[in-house]
């Protein structure tokens, strides 16, 4: 059995009591194997234009030049050894606290610190070159903690 209501009085229902008004008579879920549907109401509502259909998400990536390239050099470098050497991370340390300095007087939100660290990371040929992308993942996942603790370091 099928119960199709008309679209002027969906509207009016929805419009009264929200979504839920319509619960009790759509059934959107496919019927199972072996199963018949017992009912399924065919509701068809009038479409609202967007509001604005060229709105678009705000960009939280820091514009060129936002750090010095002094900064992003010692970052890099520093990404490189610890790379090379994981468990000397004292050096990725400095140059990501060096960093998060010059992110606080440029007020420089944190997730555009972290935008910033991993395009470096993923730009680095010995990142792209590693097999083991568990590794990979957790060296990563690391050097974003220290990125985070140094930001948020009094």
């Amino acid at each position: 059995m099928q119960f199709v209501m008309p679209p002027e009085l969906a509207a009016r229902l929805l419009h009264r009591q929200g979504l839920d008004a319509l619960a009790f008579a759509e059934n959107i879920s496919p019927p199972r194997r072996g199963c018949s549907a017992t009912s399924s109401a065919i509701v068809s509502l009038p479409r609202r234009p967007l509001a604005n259909p060229f709105m678009m998400v705000h960009d939280s990536t820091p514009g060129p030049g936002a750090l010095d390239p002094e900064t992003i050099a010692a970052v890099r470098s520093a990404l490189v050894q610890y790379v090379a050497a994981p468990s000397d991370g004292e050096s990725l340390r400095q140059a990501l606290d060096g960093m998060a300095a010059e992110a606080h007087e440029k007020l420089i939100l944190p997730e555009q610190l972290l935008v910033v660290l991993k395009d470096l990371w993923y730009e680095l040929p010995s990142v792209r070159a590693m097999r083991d992308a568990a590794e990979q993942n957790r060296l990563l996942q690391r050097a974003v903690t220290i990125c985070i603790k140094e930001y948020y370091a009094d």
